[in-house]
């Protein structure tokens, strides 16, 4: 167990093999809590198998608990590791990582990880990443969830929410993505992932984009980027609020709010067959990054719509008592102006 250092100043290397300022060295079962590492040259706490081609394989690969503890200004990325097991990765700060502003080398996040099994990544706050995604799982995840984060203002044309190259289902739900310097929540070459009840607002590139890198082999077999739902968001404010390459996946129960460009839901649902029952509001929403209060309310009305499956509470840890919810994370958009704490550190219920 790691408890309460402060590291600060480290010349690491840069990955790979990934090797952070405070570094599990392959292990397994740690308990990393309550620690500070910032102004470190390369990745602030790795908890994988460093990408050692060299080294025996992982018995174990992860089985940690990484919570509580604040990153700040690391060169490539704050959390990093491959090749994850049944891992909690929750309630940890980390700010203005990534300005090394190196993203060719494909290892660069607020929170990088790889083949994830059984993992929860949750209610981390991650701001102001520069050329690096917010949160990036790659390749091979399976049976992992992403839920009930904040991430705000991550430049990087790839998501403030970044999923790869995995076939196997995982859930993407109740997060708040605000103010993407490109996609809000991006994925390629993924089959079977759901992207539920996420607020996305004002990004840049689009709200959320499903894409297939032509040609490549991802566990044997051509990449798809098939039979994924994207349900219950709210988008506001996106440059484009979906872009989806394959018809072979699924659409609906959205609330499209658009900002400065308009968005013609009735052509899209005639050109894509998709969102027949997703809904056009006006939604005004003002964040403030340093306090975490959203101020929102919205024009019309906004339905309730079908519980996706595993949601049972709300972004606050409400549970949900109905099978028809709010769409977003937050539950019910106020008619009238009113201001929310979207700091997901608060301690809360935690289904």
């Amino acid at each position: 167990r790691v408890k309460g250092l402060v590291i600060e100043h480290c010349g690491n290397c840069f990955p790979r093999p990934q090797q952070g300022a405070l570094s599990t060295m392959r292990g397994h079962h740690w308990i990393i809590e309550d620690n500070s590492v910032r102004q470190c040259n390369a990745i602030g706490i790795d908890i994988g198998d460093q990408f050692d081609t060299q080294g025996p394989k992982l018995a174990q690969g992860g089985r940690h608990v990484v919570r509580r503890n604040t990153l700040t200004e690391c060169g490539i990325g704050g959390i990093e590791g491959p090749w994850l097991e049944h891992t909690l990765i929750e309630g940890n700060t980390i700010r203005r990582c990534g300005w090394q502003d190196i993203w060719p080398i494909y290892e660069v996040a607020g929170i990088k990880v790889h083949c994830t099994q059984s993992c929860l990544l949750r209610r981390n706050l991650v701001t102001d990443t520069t050329g690096a995604p917010g949160i990036w799982m790659d390749y091979a995840n399976v049976n992992s969830r992403l839920t009930q984060n904040v991430i705000v203002r991550a430049d990087c044309h790839n998501g403030g929410i970044f999923m790869e190259a995995s076939q196997r289902p995982n859930l993407v739900d109740r997060n708040f993505v605000w103010a993407t310097r490109g996609v809000g929540i991006y994925q390629h070459d993924c089959d079977e992932l759901v992207i539920a009840n996420n607020f996305i607002a004002r990004s840049t590139v689009a709200g959320v984009m499903m894409r297939v890198c032509r040609g490549r082999r991802v566990g044997g077999r051509l990449a798809t980027a098939r039979r994924n739902r994207i349900v219950g968001n709210i988008l506001v404010d996106n440059a484009t609020q979906l872009s989806i390459s394959d018809p072979d996946n699924e659409s609906d129960h959205n609330v499209f709010a658009p900002g400065a460009k308009p968005f013609d839901l009735g052509a899209w649902q005639k050109k894509t067959g998709w969102d027949k029952h997703s809904v056009a509001v006006g939604i005004k929403a003002q964040l403030d990054p340093t306090k975490l209060d959203l101020r929102w309310s919205a024009a019309g009305q906004v339905p309730p719509f079908p519980r996706p499956a595993g949601l049972t509470h709300d972004f606050f840890g409400r549970p949900y008592t109905a099978e028809l919810i709010p769409p977003g994370p937050f539950g019910a958009v106020p008619p009238e102006p009113a201001t929310i704490h979207v700091d997901p550190r608060e301690k809360g219920p935690c289904p």
